[in-house]
């Protein structure tokens, strides 16, 4: 872990219009039409059997004339993991999916489709960045927004993977909160995962993964493996 100073930019550059509707569609989260219509019982793409469920369509696309930008300094805190966390989190991620196809077969539900279609680092660490930022205001006097993070991937890493997530304060000047993460971050780690772990929901929800600020739209996440990176935290801090 490094903390360090920063600045944040924000952009802007438009919006979409979505909606969701149920549509026959393929529901095989490898093949490169999932999710999209469909309108046979077969797939053309990877010849499994189609199946009537919900997707998201782009309705309109609307960009504005010049991008709304923010920027503010701040603390930062870059997390990187040891390489030895690869195997552990690649053996967890296919006892997750072989339960998943055990369970639902080719019909996967789409909260579960990113561990099929995602690096099991990418998912974990994403999902403990949103985790972590809940349990805030249980260990310090701040509230959830006063934390984001941001995930990203480093392609030319030698002694960590790939995968490095940020968290930064929200207030321009920081706030504190990274700062007590930096100190504390094992007790956010445990704290974290009893709220995961207390959560009744089946594949995550705002309680316990989602976050309505994510910059990358909650996607690419994982109630479950975010929770076993939380508890190997706790159990094997050289991991980090």
């Amino acid at each position: 872990m490094t903390l360090s100073w920063a600045e944040i930019t924000n952009h802007v550059t438009g919006y979409n219009l979505i909606s969701k509707v149920r549509t026959i569609t393929c529901s095989h989260p490898r093949c490169s039409r999932y999710h999209q219509p469909m309108p046979s019982d077969i797939c053309t793409a990877c010849s499994k059997p189609t199946r009537l469920a919900e997707i998201t369509e782009v309705e309109e696309e609307n960009l504005f004339d010049v991008a709304y930008t923010t920027q503010y300094q701040v603390p930062v805190l870059r997390i990187e993991m040891n390489l030895e966390l690869a195997e552990p989190l690649q053996e967890y991620a296919n006892k997750l999916k072989q339960q998943i196809e055990n369970q639902f077969g080719n019909e996967i539900p789409s909260e579960l489709t990113p561990l099929f279609q995602t690096e099991p680092a990418d998912l974990a660490l994403h999902s403990i960045c949103h985790q972590i930022g809940i349990s805030v205001p249980l260990l310090v006097l701040s509230d959830r927004q006063d934390l984001n993070s941001y995930c990203e991937t480093e392609k030319n890493r030698v002694n960590t993977l790939k995968t490095i997530a940020y968290f930064f304060d929200t207030t321009d000047g920081g706030n504190g909160t990274c700062e007590e993460l930096f100190d504390r971050f094992e007790a956010f780690a445990v704290r974290a995962a009893q709220l995961v772990e207390a959560c009744n929901c089946q594949y995550g929800c705002p309680r316990c993964l989602t976050d309505a600020r994510c910059p990358q739209d909650n996607q690419a996440l994982n109630k479950a493996l975010g929770l076993f990176l939380l508890q190997s935290i706790s159990d094997e801090s050289e991991y980090f």
